[in-house]
């Protein structure tokens, strides 16, 4: 490689003759920092000084680099970046002679190794491409002195020429014949691979140019320029690269000499390239094959370029080569395009882009090939070919006229056969490309349009097989297109042709209308019936000649019945895909004059309504309504046609499309119901038999809706054919064989009791529940004047053989037609009264049925059998004759246990609710056999267990049985004239069994269990007088009128309301119950009070009380027993309620007591059990012990000893305190008992001594968590026992009881809860100072700490009592002494500033002295106790008393403001803010220069390392600003917009307030910015010293130059300039970071 060294240029600064010019000097040494950030910033800082200094920053750079030749090269490269980068926006403004020095120090740069170092010489090619934008002469002209003719030149001599070619080329085109004239000759000497790449890109961009210079050519600088000016040299450098560069083991050089082929060859003489092409068409076709499909877009484009110059001008030149082109292109297609890869993607479309321009020249073969492809196993290919078809069709207009049946005819075969759905995909995307362009039209179109509807019918199986298919693959690659996709795709594609491609119209009608009968086209039936609405309509409407369909002609179609036999089985799922439903009946709606001219006004009218229901009705859907509704749309639709001949077609038509539903048993069910409905008006019995037994042998009989469906198609066709219905159900296995019949005992006596040759009669069959369902709706559904002769003889008899099953379906089939047989044996259906003589037996099948089998494997009894065979027990119940006994009792036992059912499943208990209301209805029958109290209470006596079930819901239903018995028994007595009862036996023991649901969580049970005692009471009312045959009244008495009050009320009432209505319904009961049951009742109660239900227990407990207490007197020796029991299960009770009304029983026994209670109480371990809470609590609700209480507890927390030491490892004589036990358990005991509000008056009366109490009790338990707590919450039961919501407030708001837990903010929080004391309360202050003064010198710490900071707190507020103010700061000055209260005396003795001016006045000199002599303590938390009480006290103090001191503060606060100690620093400022208040007086002039100088330190700290001195410098800024003399200064400060909470962006906040402070204190200037430098750039804290440079550059850089001119701002740049430099080697990044960012800004100084 040949090169010419390249002195560096001396390339003298352009000064500016500022301090700027030395700034910039510095950022170009740093340079080079060690921290990218930094390097970064500094970087930006001299492009932005070079925004404003382009020629100073470019001159300084170039010096700096020239002169500087050992300069590390990351140095050099930040350098060339900085530099292009100025250029790029200034470079017009640059002189020619700094750009001819900057050209020539590029160029050195570049060349200054031979070997390749990228980001440096890329940095100075990058340079110089920038300067030959603006000088492209002299950078050529350079780059060509560089280029020695014959010698190869430096890599990036050339590659810089390739990209100044691109980035300049108008005025770079011109140049090029003399750089190819220096280019052509090395080629052929050129060895290395880099080399090679680099003069083969430069090739490329070389012709790139000069195609675009030709393409621009109106704006061209020299218009003798024309292709062929450069076609002579295209050809040398292309044989070069050809014959050798195409052969090199490197990639990229194969590539990049590929790309510059392709475009000399655009350029190129017609005759050269036609010679040339033999030889580079099947190179380029090689090529593909060597290199990678990521490496072909280059290939791509060049082989673009190649055929674009192939097929100009009508040459042939290709044609040769057609065979070898095709296939390789379309092998490259093969490989999909990566759609997240613009590359990819680019070169798939390119190759598309092949194949067109070969196709405008060679239209015939291209066609010819790509018909051929379809014949390919690969359905990639198949898929490819069809994209390129799709193409072709877009792109290429008219070429394709002629050409476009052999396209449609081309594509038949692959539309029949193709399974891939990528290609589907594309096949269907290419139909609706070719019906936009009338190919549909030409013959073989309408086999395109059945494509789509194919693809449209792809089945949800279909759908979910490849998913799972998909699922399941080891290989998680790709799927490709998925079946929903394209069935999604030609669903629109359909309406698309329907609705908006009217070349398609004559296509789709009525060729549509094939696709209704087809087999697999459910899916495309709704977008079918919507295209055939919309067509049909239009030609209807537009009176087409072609609307009416000649159906004889059309022999393709299907005829109008098997169109209207298909469309009326669609419709009974209206919902499926696509809503179906409606689009089917707006198709029938549009075609009816097609389908029969006699239904198009019924339809008319019709259809509208049907319609509308399927709209109004989608929220509150019954499919059975819908699917009777559809029913009688065809029944009505054959009364209207009125042809047998017509009906018997539609009849055909049904049985034909059975196998339509082969995987649909809904649909086939619902073809086999509109069989029945049809074949009810066809005469022909020998027809209707034929479809009868084509219909029975069609169903699948393992499935539910088939079989369903079967058998309700018998029932419809059994009401005109009911001899011949049965007889094919006979024939179809519906009879026992006559030999087994004759071996039979009886019509049951196989199931019950038969010999075992009888087990073999009526074998089960797939068909049996068909047949047996059958028999049941054929009954339903028959004329009721000829089923009667026919249900025994025939139908039950046929049934027999099936009793016996032991199949779960086949019982619940049974069951279903045993309850259709006894529902149409009613009288209300036959109109008349009629006896099934076997009802008893079938009866007792049902009970087998309900039983289940101990030998059997699984469970024959189900939830479904049980709901069916209930409630065909209560149809059967209906009919007579009477139920025996026997059958009866069998009947209960196996049903009662019922209630022990759980749901199972997802019906959410549905079911299970079903079963219950059946048994109810049958538990009433069975009352009704023998309607007397002693068979009511028998049947209680089955139910009681699941009164009182822990499972609501068992309660639940238990006693809705026992009311709906109760009823049903009331009914019977009030309207029979039997008196077979004098009275209710055992009422109170039955109704103690009832009365706690009265209570019960439920609202309807409660209801219920109520109304069930009243009825009680009713029934024995009514019972004992009618016992003295009396003529009694069915109204109830009087006395049981409040019982309905009660139902009422309890329903919605909430537990409080719910016990007053029980205690009263124990007043009405004591009353109402005779005595001897009264007693009965009670002791029942008793077991309630551990009822299941914690609230019906203590419902029960109120019942018993109130029992009591109104006949207690008469209880005598039960009393006693009955208050042991209730003391004995105390700690057994589980609700609160219901011990509290135990407790309150006890409560007499505990008053003569009370001393043994108490002492035994307090030796209890706690927490205390709810029993022992509440004993406590009724304790102190007794007014005439609680003081002697109070004193007992209070006592035992102050006098006696609250802590103890312990040993805790007795080997190493280890010791440790704890908390006394006692003490503690007086703590809780007290909180106890305050939570009684009742002693409210009490607590208020003794509130001096309990606060005290507590104050001391924090101060003692500090430490000790285990009664901390205790404490915490016996303190809250006081204060809220005292309603002092003031208090409550305070600590809930302040989150003080958080600090009264811990043992180093305990005292904040007793000092702010005394405030709150102390000001509501303030007759209490002196009894609280005379209590807690002792303990000022009490022997536990926690005493002594807590009562100095209640009695220094109470200095805030005794102000109205100079007695208690003197005895209280001298109590304070006395504590200093003590070393571990001083803070705690030091901040009472600042509350001096709460009193009045004399007060403070006469203690002023006392209290400064004190606070001010422990300003500098070693101790910070002293310190800052005494800068706080400072603060806290010139907030007050007379100015008199603060002027002769207040420079001095100043003065003194000062230094504090940058110690190290945060809270030091928040607190000093905090005292220089609250000396602002003395601003205004005789040392204002002085405060205001002291604000103004320590300025600059308040703004730096507002980027203070700590959160808290931010916000104190933000808020101490607003009090001083006032007097720093700006009104806008102060604006900002004290404006809605400054919130010094909120985190400022400092660097946007020292921009603004610099401005206001420039335009505010001109004069002042030079003093901020000198601060900053000293002492700031010097900070202990890095941060501050960033900030400090942030404030100069915002406070420099916004200076306009007038008035820096104009002498208005008195500045001295230079040491602040010195000062940035030294920042610039600061050991931390940020500040080189700032320190750059603020000589950016200093670039006009």
């Amino acid at each position: 490689m040949s090169t010419t060294a390249v002195k560096p240029p001396s390339i003298a600064v352009l000064k500016a003759g500022r301090n700027v010019d030395e700034m910039v000097m510095s950022l170009v040494e740093q340079a080079h920092d060690d921290d990218l950030g930094v390097r970064e910033t500094v970087a930006e800082a001299l492009v932005e000084t070079g925004r404003y200094e382009p020629s100073l920053v470019l001159s300084s750079c170039g010096s700096f680099m020239a002169g500087n030749g050992k300069m590390a090269k990351t140095h050099r490269v930040v350098l060339l970046h900085v530099m292009h980068k100025i250029l790029d926006m200034k470079r017009d403004e640059i002189s020619d002679g700094l750009g001819q020095q900057l050209i020539l120090l590029a160029l050195s740069d570049m060349t200054a190794e031979k070997e390749v170092i990228p980001d440096w010489q890329t940095a100075a090619a990058d340079l110089l491409v920038m300067l030959g934008r603006r000088w492209p002469g002299p950078v050529m002209q350079s780059l060509l002195s560089q280029f020695t003719p014959g010698q190869v030149p430096h890599y990036f001599t050339i590659k810089t020429m390739g990209d100044l070619a691109t980035a300049n080329g108008m005025n770079v085109v011109p140049l090029l014949k003399e750089v190819l004239a220096r280019v052509i000759p090395v080629l052929g000497s050129i060895k290395h691979d880099n080399m090679k790449w680099v003069f083969a890109s430069g090739m490329a961009r070389f012709a790139e140019a000069i195609l675009l210079y030709m393409q621009n050519f109106e704006v061209a600088p020299d218009k003798s320029i024309t292709l062929e000016t450069f076609s002579s040299e295209m050809y040398p450098p292309y044989e070069v690269m050809f014959s050798n560069w195409t052969k090199s083991s490197e990639k990229k050089v194969r590539l990049a000499t590929m790309q510059a082929m392709g475009h000399m060859c655009a350029i190129m003489a017609k005759d050269v390239f036609e010679s040339q092409v033999p030889k580079i068409v099947p190179f380029v076709l090689q090529t593909y094959k060597k290199e990678g499909p990521a490496d072909h877009l280059p290939i791509t484009q060049a082989f673009v370029s190649i055929l674009e110059a192939g097929t100009r001008a009508g040459t042939q030149i290709l044609e040769p080569f057609l065979i070898q082109i095709f296939p390789a292109l379309h092998g490259l297609l093969l490989r999909p395009a990566d759609m997240g890869d613009s590359g990819s993607m680019k070169n798939y479309n390119e190759m598309l882009r092949c194949f067109e321009l070969i196709a405008r020249g060679y239209i015939d073969q291209t066609i010819t090939f790509l018909l051929r492809s379809f014949e390919s196993k690969d359905p990639r290919s198949r898929e490819v070919t069809v994209e390129i078809f799709k193409h072709f069709v877009n792109r290429l207009g008219k070429i394709m006229d002629d050409k476009k049946e052999l396209v449609v005819s081309g594509l038949q075969p692959v539309i029949q056969t193709e399974t891939n759905y990528n290609t589907r995909k594309s096949l269907s995307q290419l139909i609706i490309a070719m019906a936009s362009h009338d190919y549909l039209r030409l013959e073989g179109g309408e086999n395109l349009v059945g494509f789509i509807i194919r693809q449209s019918s792809i089945s949800d199986e279909e759908i979910e097989n490849w998913n799972k298919q998909q699922q399941g693959a080891k290989n998680k690659t790709d799927p490709g297109t998925s079946p929903s996709e394209v069935r999604s795709i030609c669903d629109h594609i359909l309406n698309l042709m329907a609705t908006t491609v009217k070349a398609t119209h004559n296509v789709l009608w009525p060729y549509l209308l094939e696709f209704v009968t087809k087999p697999d086209s459910f899916a495309a039936l709704a977008g079918l019936a919507k295209s055939i609405a919309v067509l049909g309509k239009a030609k209807r409407d537009a009176g087409d000649h072609d609307f009416l369909i000649d159906f004889d002609r059309k022999v393709n179609l299907p005829k109008p019945p098997q169109i209207f036999a298909r469309f009326a089985v669609v419709l009974s799922q209206p919902s499926r895909r696509g809503e179906v439903g409606k689009s089917v009946l707006e198709a029938l709606d549009a075609i009816a004059s097609v389908l029969h001219p006699a239904v198009s006004e019924m339809w008319a009218k019709t259809i509208p309504r049907i319609l509308g229901f399927l709209d109004t009705n989608k929220d509150s859907w019954n499919q059975t309504t819908w699917e009777d509704l559809v029913l009688r749309l065809t029944s009505e639709t054959l009364k209207v046609v009125n042809e047998e001949e017509w009906t018997m077609k539609v009849a055909d038509a049904l049985v034909e499309q059975f196998p339509l539903y082969k995987k649909d048993p809904e649909l086939k069910k619902s073809a086999y119901k509109q069989l029945g409905i049809v074949l009810q008006q066809v005469a022909h019995k020998d027809f209707v038999k034929n479809r009868l037994e084509q219909l029975f042998n069609d169903v699948n009989h393992s499935n539910e809706h088939e079989r369903q469906g079967c058998a309700q198609a018998f029932g419809y066709c059994a009401n005109t054919h009911l001899d011949l219905t049965l007889e094919r159900l006979v024939n179809s296995g519906g009879a026992p064989p006559k030999k087994e019949e004759e071996k039979s005992g009886g019509f049951f006596s196989s199931l019950f009791g038969g010999s075992k040759s009888d087990s073999g009669a009526g074998k089960e069959t797939s068909a049996s529940g068909t047949i047996v369902l059958a028999y049941g709706y054929v009954a339903a559904f028959a004329k009721p004047n000829v089923i009667t002769s026919r249900v025994e003889s025939q139908i039950l008899k046929n049934l027999q053989p099936f009793f016996q099953t032991k199949s779960v379906g086949l019982r619940e089939t049974v069951i279903k037609t045993i309850d259709l047989i006894g529902k149409a044996m009613h009288p209300s259906h036959l109109k008349m009264r009629f006896d099934l003589k076997q009802r008893d037996e079938l009866i007792k099948v049902l009970i087998s049925y309900l039983s289940n089998d101990p030998k059997s494997k699984s469970p024959l009894v189900t939830d479904q059998i049980r709901v069916l065979a209930v409630n065909c027990c209560t149809t059967l119940l209906a009919l007579e004759p009477a139920i025996p006994s026997d059958v009866e009792a069998s009947l209960l036992e196996t049903t009662v246990s019922f209630y022990s059912l759980t749901p199972s499943g997802d019906d959410g208990g549905k079911t299970i609710d079903l079963i219950h209301d059946n048994f109810n209805r049958m538990l009433a029958a069975v009352l009704f056999r023998d309607p007397c109290v002693l068979r009511l209470r028998s049947l209680f006596g089955r139910l009681s267990p699941f009164v009182s079930s822990s499972n609501q819901d068992q309660r639940k239903r238990a006693t809705t049985t026992i009311l709906f018995l109760l009823k049903k028994l009331v009914e019977f007595v009030t309207e029979s004239e039997e008196h077979r009862d004098n009275r209710f036996d055992n009422l109170g023991d039955t109704m103690a069994v009832f009365l706690p649901r009265a209570t019960d969580p439920d609202g309807a049970t409660r209801q219920m269990a109520i109304e069930a005692v009243q009825i009680m009471l009713y029934l024995d009312h009514i019972l004992r007088l009618r016992a003295e045959k009396k003529d009694a009244p069915l109204d109830p008495p009087s006395n049981l009128a409040p019982f309905t009050d009660f139902r009422k009320r309890v329903v919605a009432a909430d537990t409080n309301e719910q016990y007053g209505i029980v205690h009263e319904m124990s007043a009405l009961l004591s009353d109402v119950v005779p005595m001897v049951e009264t007693v009965a009742l009670m002791t029942g109660l008793v077991r309630g009070l551990t009822d299941s239900s914690p609230q019906a227990a203590r419902g029960t407990c109120v019942l018993l009380y109130g029992l009591v207490s109104k006949r207690g007197s008469e209880l005598s020796g039960d009393v006693a027993r009955l208050v042991r029991d209730m003391c004995t299960q105390m700690g057994g009770i589980v609700a609160d309620s219901t011990l509290n009304g135990t407790l309150h029983a006890l409560k007499q026994l505990a008053v003569t007591h009370l001393a043994v209670v108490v002492d035994e109480l307090l030796a209890r371990e706690v927490p205390h059990p709810p029993y022992l809470v509440k004993s406590f609590q009724v304790l102190g609700s007794d007014k005439a012990l609680q003081l002697p209480i109070l004193h007992h507890l209070t006592n035992a927390l102050n006098k006696e000893e609250v802590i103890e030491t312990r040993i805790t490892n007795k080997e190493r004589k280890t010791t440790a305190q704890f908390a006394t036990s006692r003490s503690i358990a007086a703590t809780v005991a007290l909180g106890e008992v305050f939570l009684k509000e009742e002693l409210k008056d009490f607590a208020i009366t003794h509130y001096s001594l309990l606060f005290s109490t507590f104050v001391l009790r924090f101060g003692s338990s500090a430490g000790f968590s285990d009664a901390t707590e205790p404490t915490l919450t016996a303190f809250k039961s006081f204060l809220t026992c005292c309603k002092d919501e003031a208090t409550l407030t305070r600590l809930e708001e302040a989150g003080l009881w958080e600090k009264l837990r811990g043992e180093h903010s305990y005292l904040d929080a007793l000092s702010a809860v005394t405030a709150v004391v102390a000001k509501n309360r303030p007759e209490l202050m002196v009894s609280i100072y005379n209590f807690l003064l002792p303990y000022l010198r009490s022997s536990f710490v926690g005493q002594k700490l807590a009562s100095a900071t209640v009695l220094g707190e109470l200095i805030n507020y005794s102000k109205d009592d100079n007695s208690l103010l003197s005895n209280l700061v001298n109590a304070m000055l006395n504590s200093m002494i003590d070393q571990t209260m001083k803070i705690q005396a030091l901040s009472g003795l600042s509350n001096v500033a709460s009193c009045t001016p004399q007060q403070l006045d006469s203690y002023a000199t006392t209290v400064l002295d004190a606070l001010l002599s422990h300003v500098e303590d070693t101790n910070e938390s002293v310190s800052m106790s005494a800068l706080n009480g400072l603060k806290k006290v010139m907030s007050r103090i007379d100015e008199s008393r603060i002027a002769p001191i207040m420079i001095n503060l100043c003065h003194r606060m000062r230094p504090l403001l940058d110690r190290p100690s945060a809270g030091i620093r928040a607190a000093s400022v905090g005292m220089i803010g609250a000396l602002a208040r003395f601003g205004n007086g005789p040392s204002s002039a002085q405060f205001t220069e002291q604000c103004h100088a320590m300025l600059p330190t308040f703004l730096l700290h507002f980027n203070d390392d700590d959160e808290s001195v931010k916000i104190a410098f933000k808020l101490a800024m607003k009090q001083i600003s006032p007097f720093l003399g700006s009104p806008e200064v102060d604006k900002l400060f004290n404006g809605p917009n400054f919130d010094p909470n909120r985190r400022l962006n400092f660097d946007e906040f020292c921009n603004y307030v610099s401005k206001l402070l420039i335009t505010s204190f001109p004069d002042r200037l030079n003093s901020y910015v000198m601060t900053c430098v000293d002492p700031y750039f010097k900070s202990q804290w890095f941060t501050v010293k960033a900030s400090a440079a942030t404030l100069v550059g915002a406070l420099l850089g916004n200076i306009s130059k007038e008035m820096r001119t104009s002498g208005k701002v008195s500045l001295n740049p230079s040491p602040v300039s010195k000062a940035l430099i030294l920042l610039l080697r600061e050991p931390n990044p940020n500040v080189r970071t700032k320190a750059a960012l603020a000589m950016a800004a200093l670039h006009s100084y």
